[in-house]
């Protein structure tokens, strides 16, 4: 598959090499510019009044498919269409799909459901298309039905995960549609959130992937509300971990906490410029690249950009996804703090490992051999040798892509400011 970072990103004339090739020097060059606009498809018809949006049912109608354009936008806006098409009323989202036989798995897991329904509200801030719109709409109306109110008055999402996820939507989307509808709940959620505090800044509940997870949901807490405890909370539990990130128990691998927390620490150190910040964030960067297929390894050309699966080397898959995106926001702390060396260093991770997740998503033309050819289209599978589609793999790859596409202003897109 001919995709837009293919070419530029593996091709031996576009790699530079010292002399010394112990230095293991590479260079990769920028990709071209594309402009993702109303003209490319998929579409679906989308009623011009709100209250007949929300009664249109799950999945909804698409006319169109993949039309093979290049660029990361359209990339991300296909992995979108592909989680509408597994919207169901019932269930959120179906789990996960056997594109051989056309069968899925179900697993009634709130936090990957969470994951993607921001996946689609981002897409409508990026695309500015109503369907995003209708789709975060729908999915909202099935989480927010999961959650409870407690004895306290507080609502929780299940437990400390969950609910920080579902804020990440509920918050990103009030302010896109400039709407107080979900106010309540965001208020409600949030004090669960607060409430879960202890003395020491970390929370009380939850393992560290879900307390990663609450750095995203404190910071866009105090970006839509503006209540300072949010942030003050935030840079406590931050200070936390970065004293205690020798401990597993907080600190469980640096892509994991750098997928979670590495955007929201950005945000926080332009506020509160505190070195420790800075560190904390461009460590992780520095440990995720470290572990990458690049253009000097001698490996498939189909793993080249791809990061490596665990901590040693092996066939890539989903998990790039969630390392890409922990490099490009360590990409963005570089830039605050004027490290010309880092930049460069995680902007050449960064581009090829966005070429490496366009290879490996399913575009048309290649799922000729699946039970449903163009239903597959525009997931992304869990690596090059299984082709199974978890719901979060798509959604985690176009938060990465987009996030590369902004931070490094490759593309034109209708959201772009």
């Amino acid at each position: 598959m001919a995709l837009s970072l293919k070419a530029w990103a593996v091709g031996v004339p576009l790699v530079a090499c010292t002399p010394d090739a112990a230095e293991r020097v590479w260079d990769v060059e920028t990709p071209p510019r594309f402009v993702f606009d109303d003209s490319r498809p998929p579409h679906v018809a989308v009623p011009g009044d709100a209250t007949a949006q929300d009664a249109v049912d799950v999945p909804f109608a698409q006319d169109g498919t993949d039309d093979r354009e290049e660029g990361l936008v359209y990339t991300s806006a296909l992995a979108g269409y592909y989680l509408m098409r597994i919207q169901d009323s019932e269930l959120g989202y179906h789990y996960q799909y056997d594109p051989v036989v056309g069968t899925f798995e179900e697993v009634d897991n709130v936090h990957r459901k969470s994951g993607a329904t921001f996946t689609q509200v981002w897409l409508y801030r990026f695309t500015r298309r109503p369907e995003f719109r209708m789709s975060t709409r729908a999915a909202l109306g099935y989480l927010l039905g999961q959650t409870r109110v407690l004895d306290d008055g507080t609502r929780r999402l299940r437990n400390l995960g969950g609910t920080s996820l579902i804020l990440l939507s509920l918050t990103e989307y009030s302010e896109l549609a400039e709407t107080d509808e979900y106010d309540r709940e965001i208020d409600e959620l949030g004090a669960h959130l607060l409430a879960l505090i202890g003395p020491d800044g970390a929370f009380t509940a939850g393992d560290a992937l879900q307390q990663a997870q609450a750095h995203q949901a404190l910071w866009r807490l105090w970006a839509y509300r503006g209540d300072e405890r949010y942030l003050d909370a935030l840079a406590e539990l931050a200070r936390y971990v970065y004293d205690h990130r020798s401990d597993k128990r907080v600190y469980d691998a640096p892509y994991i906490y750098g997928l979670w927390a590495n955007e929201p620490l950005t945000e926080l150190y332009g506020l509160r410029s505190e070195p420790w910040i800075a560190e904390l964030v461009l460590e992780v960067g520095d440990d995720v690249i470290q572990e990458q297929h690049t253009p000097l390894d001698v490996v498939d050309p189909e793993w080249v950009g791809g990061y490596w699966p665990g901590t040693r080397p092996g066939e890539p898959g989903w998990n790039s996804t969630l390392k890409l995106e922990a490099v490009i926001d360590a990409y963005r702390m570089a830039e605050q703090v004027g490290d010309e060396a880092r930049m460069a260093a995680f902007r050449r991770s960064a581009l090829i490992g966005a070429a490496f997740l366009q290879r490996l998503q399913y575009r048309a033309g290649e799922t000729g051999s699946f039970a449903d050819p163009d239903f597959a289209v525009g997931g992304t599978p869990f690596s090059p040798s299984d082709t199974r589609v978890r719901l979060d793999v798509p959604h985690h790859m176009a938060n990465a892509l987009l996030k590369v596409v902004q931070y490094l202003d490759l593309e034109d897109y209708p959201g772009r400011e």
